[in-house]
């Protein structure tokens, strides 16, 4: 098993006195919260004033809690009632997400409500809520590092998880949808594995992994991949008598089933969904603690003469399970075997889920922002070699290493069909970092002896090539101006007198503004269709309903919108009064006024260009960003 030792660096370990850990942690949540307020402080009068959330997943979590909590009483929709009954009226909006992230927002705003009206306690909560998970998880990031090295500077360990780039996006304030979440029990998959040689260490992985998956499946593959270290390490004798599979095994279980029995209706505990947990992922879980279980049992039994020999007896023992437990799951649930998305509609998947941001893979993206080329793949490549310096160099006395490697190596692999993978395992990539900067902090140290100042320097240099920013800062001088903006954008160029105002400074990719949809929000209550990324918002700001929004389940909506801004009018008419719509009300892109879109007859092209068609009655201002209009039956 893993032992539990540092890793030697070649200088005496600096042990600390209990005091002296507690203060540490206390600084590295300190220096967390400084860093956050620094970076965001210009944000929060948006969030504060405007209730700017960055996502409509935010706006849709924040619903979510809303409809749960219903009010002071707290008498809202069921525990088990997910649907946003506001969103495709009247049978309403399937979001197949998990409660459980619910609670603590919940619980953030009934606290700040005590002291303040309910707005601004939500706004507290969506500045605080991200905070926390950022300080968890560098703290569990701290604990990662302190378990592979004897020394390391706690600072960096901040400073590399802070600066990563999908830590600037998840845990951004306002950012309280699931994906903070998910990071943070990654991470803990990732200590629970280093600190293997502890009582706790892969009960910790195994609840970790069950506690994911019942969130929701984003860190699914990284998630085999750490089933798998389990299994190996067991094979080679680091768990030579079945302790940690074992542990591992309880951790699923334990965590697995009342976890389920919180999280799903009892009505539905057998129905098997691929696009989140449910009886299949369940079913998973239980079935690879029962094989960990009898893996372990027969460890003493499952030896050969020699260690290479056990190796693979061992190996052929769990590569058998493995395929019975594959097997099963196929046999019962063969639906699923296309992965989470397999059951999704072609017309949905061909029409809609290809154009999504996050599901696209790395060359799409490239296109799309060449940026990427820098901070995503060169960034990604550099940290490939970093990591494999440090296997290189101390894999072999501390194997940990080497699973945490993998599973930013898997991540990297994976981002080539949805570059959105890469999201939750570069974290594995921070502790590399940290023991990178260590060894290369010695090599320097003892090829300059007796000087400071260009060990010094060189040392930065080595850092700041691990920084994310740094790379998307040289992407953005070397390319074409504007290629990097991927969350916002704005009208280059000596003339912008005729612009409307929102035109003339950067501009956020939706209309995510309290003030935007102050027209709309004037209005009597009625049924609205919206661009897909309004809808949210719509909840949130106002008392209308809406078409959708961009969830799968949402299907038949999506389409509906889709065609109703991209197809010609007549067919938008038709749609406006199939569904009975009241409103109209389009966030115009930004983008839409290039030459291409001149003679276009789509309705989002016609609004854009300051046009409507005769069955449209404009409400708002011809220069508001958000298009508000009156549907003439």
């Amino acid at each position: 098993m893993n032992g539990s030792g540092g890793l030697s660096t070649g200088a005496a370990p600096l042990p600390l006195a209990a005091s002296d850990a507690h203060a540490s942690w206390i600084r590295i949540a300190a220096w967390t919260l400084l860093f956050q307020l620094a970076w965001y402080w210009r944000k929060l009068p948006e969030l504060f004033g405007e209730g700017a959330l960055p996502d409509s997943d935010d706006f849709t979590r924040l619903m979510e809690v809303r409809n749960w909590m219903g009010g002071p009483d707290l008498a809202g929709q069921g525990w088990f009632d997910l649907t946003q009954y506001r969103m495709d009226p009247p049978v309403g909006a399937d979001i197949h997400w998990s409660r459980l992230v619910d609670m603590p927002i919940a619980g953030l705003i009934y606290f700040f409500g005590l002291f303040t009206d309910t707005t601004t306690a939500e706004r507290l909560t969506a500045a605080v809520w991200p905070t926390i998970l950022l300080v968890a998880t560098v703290l569990v990031v701290a604990a990662i590092c302190r378990a592979l090295a004897d020394r390391f500077n706690p600072l960096l360990a901040v400073l590399f998880t802070v600066m990563c780039l999908t830590a600037l996006t998840e845990f951004m304030p306002g950012r309280i949808d699931h994906h903070g979440i998910q990071i943070l029990l990654f991470c803990l998959t990732l200590l629970g594995i280093v600190r293997g040689a502890t009582s706790w260490g892969h009960l910790l992985a195994g609840a970790s992994m069950a506690a994911s998956i019942s969130v929701g499946l984003d860190a699914i593959l990284l998630i085999v991949a750490m089933l798998g270290w389990l299994g190996l390490e067991w094979a080679m004798q680091r768990d030579e008598k079945g302790r940690g599979l074992a542990r591992a095994a309880a951790g699923l279980a334990l965590a697995a089933i009342p976890l389920y029995a919180i999280n799903i209706a009892p009505s539905q505990w057998f129905a098997a969904r691929c696009d989140a947990n449910s009886l299949i992922y369940f079913a998973a879980l239980l079935s690879i603690a029962a094989a960990f279980g009898l893996l372990a049992l027969g460890s003493t039994r499952l030896r050969a003469g020699t260690p290479a020999r056990t190796f693979f007896v061992r190996l052929g023992a769990g590569a058998a399970l493995a395929l019975v437990v594959a097997a099963v799951l196929y046999a019962l649930f063969p639906q699923c075997a296309a992965g989470p998305y397999g059951a999704l509609d072609e017309e949905l998947r061909t029409r809609w889920l290809v154009n999504v941001h996050e599901a696209k893979g790395l060359r799409a993206m490239l296109e799309k922002v060449p940026v990427l080329w820098f901070s995503g793949l060169a960034y990604s490549l550099v940290l490939l070699g970093v990591g494999a310096a440090v296997v290189w160099r101390h894999g072999r006395e501390r194997p940990a290493i080497i699973a945490v490697y993998a599973a930013f190596a898997l991540s990297f692999a994976a981002m080539f069909l949805q570059y959105r993978a890469l999201r939750i395992g570069v974290f594995a990539s921070i502790p590399l970092c940290v023991l990178f900067a260590v060894m290369s902090w010695d090599w320097l140290r003892r090829r300059f002896a007796g000087q400071r100042l260009v060990p010094g320097i060189a040392q930065t240099l080595v850092i700041a090539l691990m920084l994310p920013p740094v790379w998307l800062l040289a992407g953005e001088a070397i390319l074409p101006a504007g290629t990097g903006k991927v969350a916002q954008g704005s009208v280059s160029g000596p003339d912008k007198a005729g612009l409307p105002a929102w035109k003339k400074t950067d501009y956020y990719l939706f209309c995510n503004e309290a003030s935007q949809y102050a027209v709309l929000r004037a209005l009597p209550k009625g049924y609205v269709m919206s661009d897909i990324n309004s809808g949210s918002p719509i909840l949130v700001f106002t008392a209308h309903s809406v078409v959708g929004g961009p969830y799968h389940r949402n299907g038949r909506a999506i389409l509906d919108m889709t065609d109703f801004f991209e197809t010609d009018l007549d067919n938008s008419r038709r749609i406006a009064a199939e569904r009975g719509i009241d409103y109209v009300a389009w966030c115009d892109p930004g983008d839409l006024d290039g030459s291409e879109y001149a003679d276009s007859q789509a309705l989002a092209a016609v609004l854009a260009r300051g046009e409507a068609p005769d069955w449209l009655e404009r409400v708002s201002p011809r220069d508001d960003r958000l298009q508000v209009f009156r549907f003439r039956h």
